[in-house]
Parts: C-alpha cells; structure tokens; sequence
C-alpha cells in the first residue's frame, strides 16, 4: 500500500512514524510512501491498521491531509 500527502515536508515525520509502529515505510516519491505492514495477517487487516497510524498521525499534524493509496493509483483518504 502507498501514503501519499499534500505536504511533502511531513513525508520524513510520517514515516518515522510508522516505523515506531512497526510497519516497513520506504519514500518511492516525494510525496509518497510505499508502506508494508508485517504483522498484519492479511491485506484487509493491513489497511485497517495502516488507516488508523494513518489518522492517529493526522490527528497530531493538522493541516496535513494523508491519503491511502491502491495500487491502481486510487487515492482513498484515510478514515478517523
């Protein structure tokens, strides 16, 4: 799965970020994460816990918008 911000100068703090929560999150573009939860035992359980370090990270950065990314390139913002 892939974060993408409208702020690229907060990419760095929010991947830092998901890999206290233990998630894998390697920049693939400036303003993109490509982000691999390894703990999570399937791909639905993966977005439901991405989707909440997602928001959980908003929360805490207002003004800076997060979107969860499909493959096909779909933006979905995350929830919370």
């Amino acid at each position: 799965m892939y974060v993408s911000l409208n702020d690229p100068g907060s990419l760095r703090d929010l991947q830092a970020f998901l890999r206290r929560a233990d998630c894998v999150a390697e920049q693939c573009r400036p303003d993109r994460l490509e982000v691999y939860v390894p703990h999570a035992p399937n791909e639905e359980q993966a977005r439901r816990e991405l989707n909440g370090y997602v928001a959980a990270w908003q929360a805490a950065n207002r003004g800076v918008e997060a979107y969860i990314v499909e493959q096909d390139g779909s933006d979905r913002p995350a929830e919370g």
